[in-house]
């Protein structure tokens, strides 16, 4: 893989180009937000996959990666930023952000953000939906609560009608394929994800929870809508965008 790290840390850039070609890839490094652009800019192609840092010299990585998105609206990305100011990826996230790699970073961590940005077939959406449902709540119950607390306080999962069956608005099942219901309630899962990134501490988990919903709402399309509903959602299963 062919990437471009943009990182004003030049003891942290160093590292990951040492690092990444003992991987076997190709690295091409910046410490200047501009000089990083203009290798792109003038480059088209050369690249596979960008990593850059949330703020660079003369241009921060935010305004880079916009900017890259002008002209490639696909390219992989992910954005480096230190654990303590990880609120600045957040506009990162309506750019097609990939991952997210905190600094200082271990390196189980650095190949999980290459995992995400080496091109792969697209999962099954029920793979995607489950991953979505688990990482939902794990990033919950970091907060110190639990599936219950979910379920009171989103009102998400509760019933319409008395005649609705109860197996089907338990989130505990969409943590695993093997015990995916019948008519699976996939809104469901997105709206519980967005309550519960809405109502979290932004934190590395909260980040990559919301790139996964992200990434769903992008990778899948629902089925038209035949009659209006009020939550805006239909109860289908969505047919992937790209099957």
């Amino acid at each position: 893989m062919r990437l471009l790290i943009m990182e004003g840390d030049g003891q942290i850039r160093r590292l990951l180009e040492q690092l990444l070609a003992q991987k076997g890839h190709e690295v091409e490094s910046e410490a200047d937000g501009l000089r990083g652009w203009d290798l792109f800019h003038f480059n088209p192609g050369r690249f596979d996959s960008l990593l850059v840092n949330a703020k660079m010299p003369r241009l921060t990585g935010i305004e880079l990666l916009r900017r890259v998105r002008e002209k490639d609206s696909d390219l992989p990305a992910a954005v480096s930023c230190n654990y303590g100011r990880l609120e600045r990826v957040l506009p990162a996230l309506e750019l097609n952000l990939r991952a997210v790699l905190p600094l200082p970073f271990q390196l189980n961590q650095l190949d999980e953000v290459l995992k995400q940005l080496t091109p792969k077939s697209p999962k099954n959406w029920k793979e995607e939906l489950v991953l979505l449902m688990k990482t939902t709540l794990e990033c919950w119950k970091q907060e110190g609560m639990d599936t219950a607390s979910l379920m009171q306080h989103s009102r998400i999962w509760d019933m319409k009608s008395k005649s609705a069956k109860r197996r089907y608005y338990n989130p505990e099942l969409y943590c695993s394929a093997d015990t995916l219901p019948r008519h699976i309630r996939w809104e469901k899962v997105v709206a519980s994800a967005e309550f519960v990134i809405r109502n979290c501490e932004t934190s590395l988990n909260s980040l990559e929870l919301a790139i996964l919903a992200r990434q769903f709402r992008l990778n899948h399309t629902p089925p038209p809508v035949k009659s209006p509903q009020p939550s805006g959602w239909v109860s289908s299963p969505p047919e992937t965008s790209h099957a």
